[in-house]
């Protein structure tokens, strides 16, 4: 058993229903969506190197927190329908 202190950012995030990310791989991010979305998300072109912080909304919809990942530089997304009523997001770098 491993103990370490909490983060508080992590802590304050999950209270006033944010997503909060430190140091996130694309991986962490996409199941963070998927978890809260209800979605199927893809990640392609992992770079490990890479890793984002920052805390969104969780109120802000799927197209809204893209938008902010997005602007990051970093990241590219393509929605696409997948099924009957569901939807696909790729997370590319």
């Amino acid at each position: 058993m491993d103990v370490s202190p909490a983060l508080l950012s992590n802590v304050n995030a999950w209270r006033n229903n944010e997503f909060s990310f430190f140091n996130a791989g694309l991986e962490e991010i996409g199941a963070e969506l998927s978890h809260w979305y209800g979605i199927d998300v893809r990640v392609l072109g992992q770079a490990d190197d890479l890793g984002f912080t920052g805390v969104i909304s969780k109120e802000k919809t799927l197209e809204e927190v893209l938008s902010i990942l997005r602007r990051t530089g970093q990241i590219k997304y393509q929605i696409t329908p997948w099924g009957a009523k569901e939807r696909r997001v790729i997370l590319m770098m």
